[in-house]
């Protein structure tokens, strides 16, 4: 979906192959901002439901209950030129390294 300024395009990420093209899409960006949700009722660990991401000109709602192996975002999460945003990072950061890698 494009907005009214052609800014962003945004996406609802249920495959694998969506993750692929996604982690594409988002090689080289400079900047990402990341926002998770997860579930902590009856688990041990808090478990990522939603992954939320966005670059500036894509915007995509990654589930990861639908995708399993969330690691073609590794690199784009590890670049050192692309400045990160995490909303809740304390929260984040720590459940979300157990979910990616």
């Amino acid at each position: 979906m494009r907005s009214t300024r052609g800014i962003w395009l945004s996406k609802y990420v249920t495959t694998q192959a969506q993750l692929e093209e996604l982690a594409r899409e988002l090689e080289g960006s400079k900047l990402l901002a990341i926002d998770t949700e997860f579930m902590r009722e009856k688990t041990y660990y808090a478990k990522l439901c939603l992954l939320q991401l966005n670059n500036g000109k894509v915007s995509a709602l990654v589930d990861p209950l639908a995708v399993h192996d969330l690691s073609p975002l590794v690199p784009i999460l590890t670049d050192e030129n692309c400045v990160k945003i995490f909303h809740a990072r304390l929260a984040t950061g720590r459940s979300c390294a157990r979910s990616v890698m």
